[in-house]
Formats: structure tokens, sequence, C-alpha cells
């Protein structure tokens, strides 16, 4: 790599030095950044000439033989012929006019570094530091201190001592780690056909610093064949850590499996998986606030020795993260991502290097030697466009603002800056049409996003005067509003901004970021490469496109499928099934679906394009087989059960029946012909709407294929994934029906994998015989 000196934040060494106190709960933390830009702009706003604002500055310097780069950004800095002078500005809720400038040493530590970096720079023999404190009402109070540049120096190294140590002691880890990377054989023994070809690809794309996007075929193995170059690049030194994202906490699960099988054959490697925050509080109700949540309070008092006890523990999953942290006293969630600071490999959700909200700073702000390996990517156009995307509800404004007046009264600020917003909502409304599936415009709403913005600073401000009654609704319209003012500040030729009616009167306001690819580029731009992959990912065209590759630098690989195409019966059936023809076809659609589970007793997947015709269908008839249906919002305790339902013994067949799209349809993985067949109702193309509408109108002026980039291709894309569960190695067998009579249309029929041997079945009694005469051949 280019760039071999290791990065260190001057905020974060100062931290580290002094560390200690209390977690800020989400709140407490988006209140304290509103806070902050606040309290900068406004003294910032008063420097007169020659002071600089916001100035980056870097260090480059060796010690110990390990080589450094020192880099921040001075809140004020103002060079002249006397010297320079560096100020730090803070912004606190305390009472400025009663500190003495000694509270918060750390605060000095950071200006004294910034000193340290200008008088180098410089070359000034002293450099005078400030350190500013204002709170929002006015009050400043402002702290001086000279310092010769030999001093200066003493405190670098006073203040890196204890950062080196620690660097030292995860050195020491990867002296050890890396020489088993490079050594690494494949896991497996032999590779799968194709397998070794995408693992080839996969490291040319982390070794030159490029983007791979590869259809590789359900069963390949995908997860070895990037994990396994991806760790022989880190072994290598090409990349800096390893990041396996997934949609889903399954790909997670093969990941670590993989992973395992790797250490039993000599692999040293650390890994942290990193779950949403929900799922790793271990309290019964989650308040992230220090005074509510013990585990939050004195949070950096006690961090620094779970993190010791880590460097001798190498997996790092849920119930191990828990453990550390449940004994030192620590959140989980918090400790998971400082553990993945020294971990070799990183398994988490998308959003923590996609989602602007909650992404990994530490890692994905600004350039980074990550490596990512982005598995199911089909997936990820769709999930940034909701990471990018927020929402006001004026249903919701209204119902807060009527509980702020009866707490508070009608003339506190709170009440009236809902108040602006619900108006400037109302004339939105008052100028969109009559269409009842609501209006997309292209421009951005500045006076609304004004009033957001004023709300947001009251809210803010409320919450510290006051204990209120509606906390939970306050803070959830609080929360709203940042998001809604990220994305207005995001806000360009890629967001549409949606207007949903809410019943006769009332409006939703969406900034929707219909087109996420720019952003996606650029997130992968900043990583030194990237490997995407997924069994679906046709036309390559199509997600290229979705995802912001560069059709010149990037690689596109499409493997075939491994396994014998004759294993596979695929049969289409060319019943009517566009949303107003389903009632008519529910007799001879069930029929089909009895034919196909009857015709071998085994295990089914049966997937619908909606709950409610999921449920119609399951109640039509006597199935000849024992049912399970999904439920809407099962949690991962009931998801559990319905796949060890599917997978227990049974004296009959059982079919589950579940929805295209969703967590059992991308996630069920029942090798060993343990799968009898997946049927699928529909072409899984979503029915008309505004977000589709809006997508369709603009893909059709950037590509020209506006229906299929909007509803077509994402909606086959789901009906493979699900046809996808049931070949999941070279000896299963079994079949695919696929009932809709658009699989007539050639265009459909284009999208199908090549391998598929396809045939036409015309009603129940064809499909029970091909499937006889199928399951007769074994």
């Amino acid at each position: 790599m280019d760039d071999i000196r290791l990065r260190i934040n001057v905020r974060s060494l100062a931290e580290f030095f002094f560390e200690g106190g209390d977690l800020l709960s989400g709140r407490g933390m988006a209140q304290r950044m509103l806070e902050g830009t606040r309290g900068h702009q406004l003294v910032q706003g008063r420097y007169g000439p020659g002071w600089q604002s916001e100035v980056p500055i870097r260090m480059e310097l060796e010690r110990g033989g390990v080589p450094l780069l020192l880099h921040g950004r001075i809140d004020g800095l103002c060079l002249s012929e006397g010297g320079a002078v560096v100020e730090e500005i803070k912004t606190t809720l305390e009472d400025v006019r009663a500190m003495t400038g000694g509270e918060y040493p750390a605060h000095w530590a950071q200006a004294e570094l910034y000193a340290v970096m200008v008088a180098e720079r410089e070359n000034l023999d002293s450099v005078c530091v400030r350190l500013r404190y204002a709170d929002l009402a006015g009050g400043e109070a402002l702290f001086s201190r000279d310092y010769p540049r030999v001093l200066l120096r003493e405190k670098l190294d006073e203040y890196l001592a204890p950062m080196l140590a620690w660097l030292a002691a995860v050195g020491g880890w990867q002296a050890v780690s890396r020489p088993t990377m490079r050594a690494l054989a494949f896991p497996f023994g032999a590779y799968r056909a194709g397998q070794r070809e995408m693992a080839a690809n996969v490291y040319v794309a982390l070794r030159d610093g490029k983007n791979l996007l590869c259809q590789a075929p359900t069963g390949i193995g995908k997860t070895a064949a990037a994990l396994f170059p991806a760790l022989i690049a880190l072994g290598e030194g090409r990349i800096g850590r390893v990041f396996y994202l997934t949609a889903r906490g399954t790909g997670r699960a093969a990941a670590l499996q993989t992973l395992d099988r790797m250490r039993a054959q000599g692999l040293r490697a650390r890994c942290v998986v990193v779950s949403a925050k929900d799922k790793a509080c271990p309290r019964a109700e989650r308040d992230c606030r220090p005074e509510a949540c013990p585990l939050a309070r004195g949070y950096y008092d006690r961090r620094r020795a779970a993190l010791v006890e880590a460097l001798s523990l190498e997996r790092l999953d849920d119930a191990a993260v828990a453990a550390l942290a449940g004994k030192h006293a620590l959140c989980p969630f918090e400790l998971s991502l400082d553990l993945s600071e020294t971990a070799d490999v990183v398994l988490c959700d998308y959003n923590y290097a996609f989602d602007p909200r909650v992404k990994l700073q530490r890692f994905f702000t600004g350039r980074s030697d990550a490596g990512l390996l982005i598995d199911e990517a089909h997936n990820l156009a769709a999930r940034a466009r909701d990471m990018l995307s927020a929402a006001i509800s004026q249903r919701a404004l209204r119902g807060l603002r009527r509980e702020v007046g009866r707490e508070a009264g009608r003339r506190h600020p709170l009440y009236a800056a809902l108040t602006a917003v619900l108006n400037e909502m109302n004339a939105l409304r008052a100028a969109s049409g009559e269409d009842e599936a609501g209006e997309a415009r292209e421009e951005k709403p500045a006076p609304l996003l004004e009033a957001v913005q004023a709300f947001a600073g009251q809210a803010g401000e409320a919450f510290e005067q006051r204990s209120w009654v509606c906390r939970p609704a306050l803070s959830d319209a609080f929360f709203a509003a940042l998001d809604f003012l990220r994305a207005g500040a995001a806000y360009d030729g890629n967001f549409r901004m949606l207007l949903v009616p809410e019943g006769k009167s009332l409006l939703g306001v969406r900034l929707w970021c219909a087109d996420p690819s720019e952003y996606i580029a650029g997130c992968l731009k900043r990583v030194h490469g990237a490997a995407l992959f997924s069994a679906t990912l046709a036309p390559m065209a199509f997600y290229r496109d979705l995802i912001g590759l560069d059709g010149e630098k990037d690689a596109l690989l499409d493997l075939p499928s491994p396994f014998p195409p004759e294993n596979l019966m695929a049969l289409r059936c060319p019943l009517p099934l566009r949303y107003r023809e389903r009632e008519t076809s529910m007799d001879r659609l069930c029929g089909c679906l009895r034919a196909f589970i009857g015709a071998r007793k085994g295990r089914y997947l049966v997937c619908f394009p909606s709950y409610a015709f999921m449920r119609r269908a399951a109640e039509h008839i006597e199935w000849p087989a024992r049912l399970l249906v999904q439920e809407p919002d099962m949690d991962d305790d009931a998801r559990r059960a319905f796949l060890d339902a599917l997978l227990a013994e049974s004296d009959g067949s059982t079919a589950a029946f579940i929805v295209m799209g969703g967590v059992f349809s991308e996630s069920v993985d029942l090798p060993g012909g343990r799968l009898s067949g997946a049927a699928i109702v529909g072409t899984g193309v979503p029915q008309l709407s505004l977000e589709g509408d809006t997508l369709r109108a603009l893909y059709e002026a950037r590509y020209g294929r506006g229906y299929a980039y909007a509803y077509m291709y994402p909606g086959v894309a789901k009906v493979l994934q699900a046809a996808g569960r049931v070949i999941r190695s070279e000896t299963d067998r079994g079949a695919v029906l696929l009932i809709d009579a658009r699989w007539n249309e050639a265009e459909h029929r284009a999208l199908l994998p090549p391998h598929w041997r396809i045939q036409t079945a015309r009603g129940a009694g064809d499909i029970e015989r091909r499937l006889r005469a199928f399951w007769n051949d074994m």
C-alpha cells in the first residue's frame, strides 16, 4: 500500500491518554453535536482578520521505528509575525462563569497537540494555546497558556507513550497472525468449479485497490471463496482489515463457521461480530442515558481492562462479546465497536459501512485501508436508499404538539416550533395534487428544512429544561428531525421529495434518495478495495449501474453453475396472476401447488408476493402436507422455531408458506437434499407505487430502461433467490415451479439462469406427471 504510516487522530489520542467518563446516549450525542456545531459557528463567526477556522493539519513522525501520521482539524488558528495562536472550542451546558480551566485536561491535551503540529510546521519557538468554552446563551470563558516548542515536544511524547504501548501490543498480535494468513491453504481442500476463479478475482481486486462485482450460483461456496483471498491480502499487508458485510445475520453465521474451519488448520485471526444495539442490549428496557444505565455510566473508566483481555481472544461473536462486557460491566454494543479496532475481520451489517447515521466513523471517515466483502450484494442499493432517506409525519407532529401544549402551554417555544413545521407541511399539502398515491417533486423543501432545524434546536434544549411526560414521542420526533436535516443536507439530483397523504388533511414528507449509486460509489472509493457478490446479479449491467461501479476500472465476473443441470427439474406454469387476476385463478393455483407438494414426500417452500395472498391460499383448500405459514414481524426466536419446524421429521410432507423477498426466501440453507422443492407464485414484480414510478421515470431518463430497472429486475431477483434454496451442493436434487403467465414472455425468460432446462407444464396433472417421472429417475 502507498501509505504505510499508522494514522492517529488528535482527539482520539488526547482522549486515550485521559480516558474516563460516561457513554453518551444517542440523543445526548446528537444534541451535543448539534450544540457543538452551533457553538463553534457562533465563536468562529466573530473571528477577525488573520484567523482561520476548521484548519486541517497533519504531521508525519516516527517513534520506536513505527511511522506515524498525526492528523486533525484545528477550530481556530491565527498566524502572524508575532507567532501563532491555536484555539480549541468546546460547547458546554455548564455555567462557564464558574469554570477555572482545569476541569477537562483532555481538552488541553487536544489543543496542545495541535500546537506542537503548528510549531513544527511553521518552525516556531513557541505557540499560544487557548481553550474557549461557550454556552448557547452567549456566555464564554477563555483560558490561555503559552508553550515553548521544547515543552510541546515533551507533551507530544507523553501523550503518545500509552498509545504506542497499546499499539505495540496490537502489533505483537499481528506479528503472530499475519504469517498464518500468508501460509493459509484453502480450507475445503479441493475447489468447487468456479470457486478458484472467484477467489483469484477477489484477491486481485483487494491487491490492486479495485472493485469486483461477482455473480456466483448458490451453493458454490462464496463465503470461503471471498474470505480466503481476503485473509491472504491482509497477511501480505495489501489491506489493513477485512469487513465482511451482510444484509442478514445468517450470512455472518456462515462467515464465522468458515473462519472456525480455517483456525482448525492453523489460522490465527481475531474476528468481531457487531450486532444491532437492540439485539446486543442485555437490559429489559434500553435506555442509554448514563443516569439510567449502569453499563453506560463510567464506561470509559472500565473499558481499557476489557480491551486488554480481548487481545487474548480470537472469536468474539455475540456470546463472547456479551460475556466480556458482563465481566467488566460494559455496554456490549459499544464494546463490540471498540473491539473492532483491533480485529482482523469485522462481521457486521451493511449499515456500519454505508449508513451515515451509524457507520463506523473510526474506519469509514476519510480514506481507509479496509477491504470490503459485501455478501448478497443485490440488496445493497435498496438498503442504501433506505439509509439515506428520511421522513417526517404530520400526524405524529400534530400529536406531539398536542402533548406539549397540555404539558407546557401554547406559549412554550417548542409548541411554536412545532406549529411552524406543521404550517410548512400544510403549505406543501395545499400545493400538491389530488392523487391519493402521493406526489414526487424534484425541488428541495428549503422552508420546511429551516422550520425543522428550528424545531430540532428547541427540542434539544427542551430535554435539558424539564422532564417531559411525552418524552418518548419528543425523542422520536427529535431523531426524525435530525435524520430529515441530514437528508436535506445531502439533497441533490439523486433525491426526490415524496408527498404522501396521511388521510384527508394530513401529510407525510419523505426526502427519498431514489438513486444511491453516487453515494455508494463514493463509499467504495474511500476503502482500499471491495468484492461484491451474490447469486442473483442478472443482468449484471443493471447492478453495476445501481451500485455506481466504474465500467472501465472495475471488474464483472459471472460464474456458471457447478452443479449437474439434470439435478434440477425447473417448471413454469402459465397461470394469469396479475393482481386483478389472482382471485379468479385461485382454484387452479392451489391445484398446481397441491400437485407440486404431493408428487413426493419432502420439505417444500411456497413463496407468495404478499401476506394477504399467502393467507388466502393457505385457507383455500386442504393441503397434502403439514403447513407452516410465515407471520409478519417475526423475531429471532420465532424465526428459529419456524425453521426448526420445517426441519423436524414428519410422516408426510411439510410445506412452508413464506413471503418472497423476506428472510426465509433468502436465508434458508438446507443442504443434503433436505429441501425437495420451491414453488414461486408470481414474478416478484412489486405493485405499481409512488416510489416505483418515481424510479421508473428517473431510470428511464438515465438508462432508457425505466420499467425494467424499477420493477422487473428487482422482482426477478427475489424469485431467483427463493429458487436458489433448492440446489446447494453437487448431490442435491430438487424441483422449482414458477407460476405466472409472464414467464412465457421472452424478456422474463431471458433473466432465468442459463443452466435451467425449464419445461412448460399446462396444469396440475401435467406438473404431477413430470415431477413423478423426475423423482423416479433418481
